[in-house]
């Protein structure tokens, strides 16, 4: 269940949201994870057809059909078509000189990639450790090995802190898959592959932050045997991976530039060619936004930051349109129904995608659903307060690196709505209330606020009972001494 490419109901952005699931859930674990981002050396054309066949038996595809597809590889003659013509001369297939690959742009190709990958995919998540998520209570796990939309395919570990190193983990994983791809006739370009390894120290005053050791790992390869060091990127330096700049610090800003830079040249391009109105409406809903939009599904870019990069287009397009450019942006917003052009905000287009995201996967029970619940869990656990972070969205919670979970509460905030996930957490006695409740109720600066939530998570307690005696009345002198419970997860 690893594989989102060329499958009915699964998109691009359904395993951008995994991966930025993993980053936000390690964040608010404070756990160690891994991942190496691989990049397979022409796919389609190392396919073996032989393999391909037995392949497709296995998953119930009809003989005749199998038989009819491997005579088709057999028999097929390749000519070169050039200004003079179709050449007279021809290749194929012949045992002398065996054609290996699926062809780049041919139907079954796509058919051929996902049920090999679908293999080698359940066999690497059987035979190595992977990434292990679960929630608070460990009522809900997942775990992933490797995360890949057709050929765009990373692994992932992860552990609990003090486990060993994880490098080794993702070495051996990353060693497996290069392995389980040779086999099927597939290759890696190790010198475009590069890993990430996210693991955490604490500066004097008890705050966490990505350690910045660098942790290289050797890969050997299985066609030369050469031994092969992979390059590690830094936690903030971002890449660009299905349409979307990621990185496991949650750096934002390559992304900002490049839908800044994105939207400024669309509307450039669009609005110089002095087509009609109605030219550049059709132009500005069928080219700029699908353009624009399409990687803000799985992401959390705030609404100055949104506001700005489109700043500049929607002045150009207000123009084209045939209104004023500086029209107040409450109009140019504002559906047709009441008045208002119709034009898009981006932050209310991330706002509404995310959201929708979240809620359509939650309610149909996938493994990105399952993802989002373990989040919620643990940024419940982290808020330590004492109803549903998603229900009540304009109750301020202790400040927290998770972005996604955040944005997601930010816009519900603004457009006034609640969603409700899971119950409201419950007290363990009558009267009993929540720790956190009363630190955010009082006049404390930020800093405090932070400092008191990590000693209550480092204790591991949530309500006042936690610490108060049998009575009630009085916190327990065992809780105001040191070397009391630490915590092995946040």
């Amino acid at each position: 269940d690893s594989n989102w490419g060329s499958r009915r109901s699964r998109s691009a952005q359904d395993t951008s949201t995994v991966k930025e699931l993993h980053y936000d859930i390690a964040h608010l674990r404070l756990h160690e994870y891994a991942s190496m981002e691989n990049d397979a050396k022409a796919c389609y054309d190392r396919m073996v057809p032989n393999l391909i066949m037995l392949i497709s038996r296995s998953f119930g595809i009809s003989r005749g059909a199998c038989r009819s597809v491997g005579k088709t590889f057999q028999k097929t003659r390749h000519h070169l078509t050039t200004k003079n013509g179709i050449s007279k001369e021809s290749f194929g297939y012949s045992n002398a000189n065996p054609i290996f690959g699926s062809w780049q742009g041919a139907t079954k190709s796509v058919v051929n990639w996902v049920l090999t990958s679908s293999i080698i995919q359940n066999i690497h998540q059987a035979t190595t450790e992977g990434a292990t998520f679960q929630s608070t209570g460990g009522e809900i796990e997942v775990r992933q090995s490797t995360v890949g939309f057709v050929d765009d395919n990373n692994n992932c570990v992860s552990q609990l802190r003090g486990q060993g190193s994880i490098v080794e983990k993702l070495k051996n994983s990353a060693q497996k898959w290069e392995r389980l791809l040779y086999a099927t006739g597939g290759m890696l370009e190790l010198s475009k592959c590069f890993t990430y390894v996210i693991n955490w120290e604490q500066d004097n005053q008890g705050r966490h932050k990505i350690s910045d050791k660098m942790q290289a790992i050797t890969i050997q390869e299985s066609q030369t045997g050469q031994t092969k060091e992979i390059n590690q990127k830094s936690t903030g330096e971002s890449h660009k991976t299905l349409g979307c700049y990621k990185s496991p610090a949650m750096n934002m800003k390559a992304q900002a530039e490049d839908t800044t830079k994105k939207a400024e040249k669309i509307s450039q391009l669009t609005c110089s060619y002095g087509l009609s109105a109605n030219t550049s409406r059709l132009a500005y809903r069928s080219v700029y936004l699908p353009a624009v939009t399409y990687p803000l599904t799985s992401l959390y870019m705030s609404k100055r930051v949104l506001d700005k990069a489109q700043a500049k287009a929607t002045r150009r397009f207000l123009r084209c349109h045939g209104f004023n450019p500086h029209m107040p942006r409450i109009v140019a917003y504002a559906p047709k129904l009441l008045g208002g052009l119709g034009m898009q905000r981006m932050y209310i287009t991330q706002g509404v995608s995310s959201t929708t995201q979240m809620l359509k996967h939650i309610t149909a029970g996938s493994t990105i659903g399952k993802l989002f619940r373990i989040a919620i869990s643990w940024l419940q656990r982290w808020a330590g307060i004492g109803h549903c972070i998603m229900q009540r969205p304009d109750r301020e919670i202790p400040p927290t690196s998770s972005k996604m979970l955040m944005s997601i509460r930010e816009f519900l905030t603004e457009c006034r709505a609640t969603i409700r996930i899971n119950k409201n957490p419950r007290v363990k006695r009558l009267h009993d209330t929540f720790i956190m409740d009363h630190i955010m109720y009082s006049n404390f600066s930020r800093q405090k606020i932070n400092m008191a939530n990590k000693v209550r998570l480092y204790l591991q307690v949530e309500t006042v009972s936690d610490i108060s005696n049998s009575d009630g009345n009085k916190i327990e002198k065992s809780w105001l001494q040191e070397g009391q419970k630490p915590s092995t997860s946040t």
